[in-house]
């Protein structure tokens, strides 16, 4: 009885590949289980990787906006600075004004 046939797509130059994989596995079944265990363990290692690549881009995020709180705190604490020289000098104005007299 003949096998089923398949219609893949994939790279020209993966296709060789392919048929000597579609021939092995015709000839020896087994390797069906050991090629699956190949590809799950390169699929666990990509998905670690990345869950890696994540971990890192989460890091960068928070670095980011600890960076950011900190720029918005010491843009605050200047503009409450300009604030109090500003009614300082108001307040100099209004007494110096009063002190001497045009």
């Amino acid at each position: 009885m003949p096998l089923p046939t398949m219609s893949l797509r994939a790279p020209l130059e993966h296709h060789q590949l392919i048929r000597d994989i579609a021939t092995a596995l015709r000839t020896r079944p087994e390797l069906a289980d050991v090629l699956r265990a190949v590809l799950q363990t390169q699929h666990d290692c990509i998905a670690q990787r990345d869950t890696d690549v994540l971990q890192t881009i989460f890091e960068r995020l928070e670095h980011g906006q600890e960076f950011s709180r900190r720029i918005m705190a010491f843009a605050e604490n200047i503009n409450e600075r300009v604030k109090a020289l500003e009614q300082s000098a108001g307040t100099h104005e209004e007494t110096g004004a009063a002190n001497h007299p045009r």
